[in-house]
């Protein structure tokens, strides 16, 4: 029975019909949907103005931001796919920087947000390029103020890049840089170009850099900090390290120079704050492969082994002068003593040495006898030197360089007068082919001798070298 009630209702049910229900959920998606489109526009809003907000303060703190994406998270602000300038210079970021050109771009950057508060920084995929010298007497965080040192800031797959000169390419390539700074620790390869590759740790230790394969570096760089002794440690170990490969616009490598391999340890303790101690240190180098320019008779007396240099280092406390006290060489039977000075002019090293040192007259004479030891009148006279000489040859050398110019290097070597030796003729009966098979260049400083002149008696206590007969220019006795 009809109750007589609007069609499509029944009374008590409690259910309303199907048409009435889509005005109310249309005006729900209407109203979804102008909020969507509210969020929306105040995202693109808050996002243009946060990003140029984000640009105009690095632009007041000197660097410039070009090209950023800004990407909002629930829990970080990042930015992507940045370039950036440090305005003027890399002042900004250090004193040592000025007049430096920092530029570069930024894989990702992104900021950590605990609530509205930063919680941690990181930064991904950095290429920064350096343009100029720094000033390296400069400290490098005296620049603008850093960020808050509480901040954790995490670098990773960067890449770093220095040019000294704007006409000249880059020399210096750190790769694979990674840096933390809960750690407090920096790592990464380098490269310098057409010198070498290595590796860089910086850390709450200290700093160390190693040339070459990193299980047998050629240099290894360690430089420490003691805090509670209030200086600094730097020792620099090289190992058989290429001199050829310091060449460049500061060293000049000569012919002479440049089969030279450096092996040994350099060290040095440097002061630090207000103690009126300088720095001081000490030295222990072989140079392989150093060949003096000797007459042949002596080289088996020189060269018989590697120089080995080794003595005490005083630096001033601008670190732009070094002098060397106890200064020894060593080669073969020679042993010089002396000092030296380097100090810092333009791009180059000054170097002034002195050394002085004996040799045995009895090693001068084997070594001239060894050099000619086919010769049986050099093996008769170098038996007899044996028995008979003794006392030394003073060996003077000085020299007087600019490394960028070692080629006009001034040099000046010297022997004393010794062993007492004076000329003695010899009979004109022996073979020419005997007399010429003597070295010449000691036949070049005996005096002539007539054929008929008779051996005469020496003073007590000394021996005597034979004189030829006739000149030296071909016209020696005749054979028999």
């Amino acid at each position: 029975m009809d109750s007589g009630g609007a069609p499509g209702y029944q009374a008590g049910s409690g259910v309303t019909e199907p048409g009435a229900a889509r005005p109310s959920r249309r005006r729900w998606l209407l109203v979804l949907g102008a909020l969507w489109v509210l969020a929306a526009a105040l995202v693109f809003f808050l996002h243009g103005w946060l990003l140029d907000e984000i640009t105009a303060q690095a632009e007041r703190r000197g660097v410039s931001l070009r090209g950023c994406q800004l990407d909002l998270g629930l829990s970080s602000v990042g930015l992507e796919q940045c370039t950036f300038t440090a305005r003027p210079d890399g002042r900004v970021f250090s004193s040592a920087l000025a007049n430096v050109s920092v530029g570069g771009s930024v894989e990702r950057l992104e900021l950590g947000l605990r609530g509205l508060a930063p919680a941690n920084l990181k930064i991904r995929g950095a290429q920064v390029a350096l343009g100029g010298m720094p000033r390296l007497s400069e400290p490098l965080g005296s620049g603008s103020p850093a960020p808050d040192p509480e901040l954790p800031v995490e670098l990773e797959a960067s890449r770093l890049t220095w040019q000294p000169d704007a006409a000249a390419p880059a020399v210096l390539l750190l790769s694979e840089m990674a840096f933390s700074s809960s750690h407090r620790r920096l790592t990464s390869r380098f490269e310098v170009v057409r010198r070498g590759h290595g590796q860089l740790a910086l850390g709450p230790e200290g700093v160390e850099v190693t040339l070459g394969d990193p299980a047998r570096p050629e240099v290894r760089l360690i430089v420490r900090v003691l805090p509670k002794a209030e200086r600094a440690e730097i020792s620099l170990d090289l190992r058989r390290l290429p001199l050829r490969t310091l060449e460049g616009p500061w060293l000049q490598i000569t012919d002479a120079l440049r089969p030279v391999e450096l092996d040994g340890r350099i060290f040095a303790g440097v002061p630090l704050g207000l103690s009126t101690e300088l720095p001081a240190g000490d030295l222990s180098l072989t140079l392989h492969g150093l060949q003096f320019p000797v007459p042949r008779e002596l080289e088996g007396l020189i060269h018989q082994s590697p120089p080995k240099l080794s003595g005490k280092l005083a630096l001033s406390r601008s670190l732009d002068r070094i002098t060397v006290t106890d200064l020894t060489l060593l080669t073969g039977e020679l042993m010089m003593r002396g000092d030296a000075e380097l100090e810092v002019k333009g791009r180059g090293l000054g170097v002034q040495s002195r050394l002085r040192g004996p040799l045995a007259c009895r090693a001068i004479a084997e070594a001239a006898t060894a050099a000619h030891a086919d010769s049986m009148l050099a093996s008769a006279i170098g038996r007899l030197a044996r028995r008979v000489l003794t006392g030394s040859v003073e060996v003077i050398a000085a020299i007087e360089a600019f490394t960028p110019e070692l080629e006009h290097a001034r040099v000046f070597t010297s022997i004393g007068v010794g062993c007492g030796l004076e000329p003695m003729p010899v009979d004109s009966t022996i073979p020419k082919s005997l007399l010429e098979r003597l070295p010449l260049d000691a036949l070049d400083l005996l005096p002539r001798v007539e054929p008929s002149t008779r051996p005469s008696r020496g003073k007590a206590g000394r021996s005597r070298l034979p004189a030829l007969p006739g000149q030296l220019d071909g016209s020696r006795a005749p054979s028999p």
